[in-house]
């Protein structure tokens, strides 16, 4: 006897009269997962409920945040009233995986402990991570959508990719090519190389930037974090200033790009020195790890800056290396799309390794 569609049955099954089509089975619940992504100006709180949806269930200002294990565990228990299968946490600064600690490098106060929050959501552990090392998951599994070409080129899918996110800060994060698993992550802190200058002209302006407030001129060094940054543009202006005379922009970054969409020359000559250091640190950082298989800027402050951000001059300096220039000359230079949120992509894809106990090398 045969089946409908001709092949043989097998040996001593039971046959049945008529054909009759079965019921696909249901999908199989996933696991509930609390996400959280801790940056140094908000924590975005969310959820992968059963059915695969990521709900945001709070956005809170990091610089009023008190006891963040009670926090998470309040604004869970409000929105599930049980136990999340697994957590991961983005942190933006570097994680001590030993001692289970992260430092919010531009909150340093705030205690964050893993062990902390475990006990506050009555899990065994949970999974915390560097935030550009979410980001860069997320866009190794696949999220990212359709990004924006600043230095067209092609990958080499043998070589690591690197992943620069401009926020608040400057973090970096590389992948490394592999197969199978969850994918191989380095978190970094590349945003705290010494800013270099290619001119006179940048020269004096990291000159003027060393005694200004803030983390600028800390031990007389200044990083890219410190003036190509959300954080950092106040103080590249101010710097910018300084040298030519005028008058500094008074506030913060949003205060400094009205200037410049006003017209103000020192504060649209901040952005053409970000726009160039922005893309130079990128192609100094592609040399130093090898990230042949191109380099992605993420972080909504570049959309949000619209034409101020010029992708001619950060394309131009990227590939400018001298000698070494040709090594840049076929990679990629991308910038991933406005909103895209490659951060909780990665973490639930994290999540969901703990929840399975399959924890990869990105929790070492």
């Amino acid at each position: 006897m045969r089946f409908p569609d001709g092949s043989p049955s097998q040996p001593g099954r039971p046959q049945r009269g008529g054909s009759k089509t079965e019921r696909p089975a249901a999908p199989r619940p996933q696991p509930d997962l609390l996400i959280a992504d801790l940056g140094g100006t908000n924590l975005r709180i969310a959820r992968r409920d059963g059915r695969g949806r990521t709900v945001l269930l709070g956005r809170f200002a990091t610089h009023e945040i008190g006891d963040l294990p009670d926090l998470l565990r309040r604004v869970w228990l409000k929105a599930a009233g049980r136990v999340p299968a697994a957590l991961a946490i983005a942190v933006a600064g570097p994680i001590d995986h030993g001692a289970g600690q992260a430092l919010l490098t531009n909150h340093p106060a705030l205690a964050i402990s893993s062990a902390a929050i475990a006990r506050a959501l009555g899990l065994r552990g949970i999974a915390m991570v560097n935030d550009l090392a979410a980001q860069a998951m997320g866009l190794a599994l696949g999220a990212g959508g359709t990004r924006e070409m600043v230095a067209p080129g092609t990958p080499d899918d043998e070589a690591p990719r690197l992943l620069i996110g401009l926020g608040t800060g400057f973090g970096t994060a590389l992948i490394l090519p592999g197969r199978g698993g969850l994918p191989q992550v380095v978190p970094a802190e590349g945003g705290h190389v010494t800013l270099a200058a290619e001119t006179a002209a940048e020269w004096a302006v990291i000159e003027a930037a060393r005694p200004l407030p803030g983390t600028a001129g800390v031990n007389d060094h200044v990083s890219a974090e410190d003036l190509v940054s959300g954080h950092g543009l106040p103080r590249l202006a101010a710097a910018v200033a300084a040298v030519r005379g005028l008058a500094p922009v008074q506030g913060e970054a949003e205060a400094v790009t009205e200037a410049a969409l006003a017209g103000d020359a020192g504060a649209r000559e901040a952005f053409e020195l970000f726009s160039g250091w922005a893309g130079a640190v990128a192609g100094d950082l592609a040399i130093a790890t090898g990230a042949r298989g191109g380099v992605v800027l993420s972080g909504d402050l570049l959309h949000r800056l619209g034409g101020l951000f010029d992708r001619r001059r950060a394309a131009a300096r990227f590939r400018a290396k001298g000698r070494f220039s040709g090594y840049l000359a076929n990679v990629p230079l991308e910038l991933a799309p406005a909103g895209d949120d490659l951060a909780f992509a990665g973490l639930t894809g994290i999540a969901d390794a703990v929840a399975a106990r399959e924890a990869g090398p990105v929790f070492d």
